[in-house]
């Protein structure tokens, strides 16, 4: 009897799940993968030189405020455009465009830091036009990768790129800050702004740019994401339609409300206070703001095993539980007096020296 339930053709018709790993043996897949993990810690260095550059050249939240604001409008409005453009152009090419662009605003911006040449209204520009590029770069990305694996290596393909996100935003903004501070970027405003270390941090995320766009243009074929609906309407008609399915399902648009409001309460007090309690609270500088910012990364790696394990019955208590506890962890940010890095960040500008010197 075992051998025939063995047999049987049920039992063998039964597809074995793909494991986690398994989208990597697409050689499009593994290039998209590889390119886009290198320029995710990349974008590491650039989140915390930024900020950091904009306080030590004003000390004001404001200004710092402001520039994280024109990337942020642009991202938000254009993402919809973006999203119906990639249903029309090949997503691959709007994402190599998109790396070339925003390798060369950062290049722009690091060769200005390095000069000494830069103004707070640039870092206005910059800000705006790179927020425009990534509004079209991400829905092109979200679209690119169900072309590239099978519909049941999915799950695992989106796995993989979340993995890698969360644990870029662990290990890459730490090493940023302990960059900054080891080659002279780390002192508070006020003390002067060396702009070795922003510049350097700022020209490696340059650098993860190129590769990307690389891997981009080493991919074979031509995947392209143009749907039927979408060749029978146009990008307003899209855009409306979109907005009308969103609209038409409660769920749907109380999700989307609720997940802008933890934007507004949350993103911006931690996009802008924790620069300024780096700045003004702690003598490590840079390598504090990096160590913060890892440590809200660890949390969210733990949070997305946690919610991968736990299956609660009531989701929405459940959110509303998180919220709850995430609101009492931003004040507590207001509490915090060392810093963890204090021991490490001598040896780190000792290497900093180093670099220096060989340069």
């Amino acid at each position: 009897m075992a051998v025939l339930e063995e047999t049987t053709p049920a039992a063998q018709s039964t597809p074995a799940r793909p494991s986690l790993f398994s989208p990597l043996a697409n050689f499009n897949f593994r290039l998209l993968w590889a390119g886009q993990s290198i320029s995710l810690f990349g974008d590491q260095f650039y989140l915390v030189a930024l900020p950091w550059l904009t306080y030590q050249m004003t000390g004001s939240g404001i200004a710092l405020g402001t520039v994280l604001m024109l990337a942020g409008i642009p991202r938000a409005v254009f993402m919809a455009f973006g999203g119906v453009l990639t249903d029309r152009l090949s997503p691959r090419w709007i994402m190599l465009g998109s790396n070339l662009l925003r390798f060369g605003l950062t290049a722009f911006l690091t060769g200005l830091i390095l000069l000494g040449q830069q103004q707070l209204w640039m870092l206005y520009l910059i800000s705006f036009l790179f927020g425009t590029v990534d509004a079209f770069f991400l829905p092109s990305q979200m679209s690119l990768i169900p072309s590239l694996v099978r519909p049941d290596e999915l799950q695992a393909g989106n796995a993989l790129f979340q993995m890698t996100s969360q644990l870029s935003q662990f290990v890459g903004p730490a090493l940023a800050g302990l960059l900054i501070s080891a080659i002279g970027g780390g002192s508070r405003p006020g003390q002067g702004l060396n702009p070795v270390g922003i510049g350097s941090a700022i020209g490696f995320d340059t650098l993860t740019f190129l590769a990307a766009a690389g891997a981009l243009w080493l991919m074979r074929g031509s995947a392209r994401s143009r749907s039927a609906a979408a060749s029978s309407q146009s990008a307003l008609a899209a855009l409306k339609e979109g907005l009308r399915v969103v609209g038409a399902s409660p769920v749907l648009l109380g999700i989307i409300v609720a997940t802008c409001l933890m934007n507004l309460l949350f993103i911006g007090p931690i996009a802008v206070g924790i620069p300024a309690l780096a700045a003004t609270r702690f003598p490590q500088g840079a390598a504090a703001l990096g160590a913060i910012i890892s440590a809200l990364g660890a949390g969210s790696l733990i949070g997305a095993a946690l919610s991968g394990a736990l299956r609660p019955r009531q989701v929405g208590f459940a959110a509303l539980g998180t919220a709850v506890v995430a609101g009492l962890g931003l004040a507590s940010l207001g509490l915090v007096s060392t810093c963890p890095w204090r021991r490490l960040l001598p040896w780190s500008r000792r290497l900093g020296w180093a670099i220096q010197m060989c340069s």
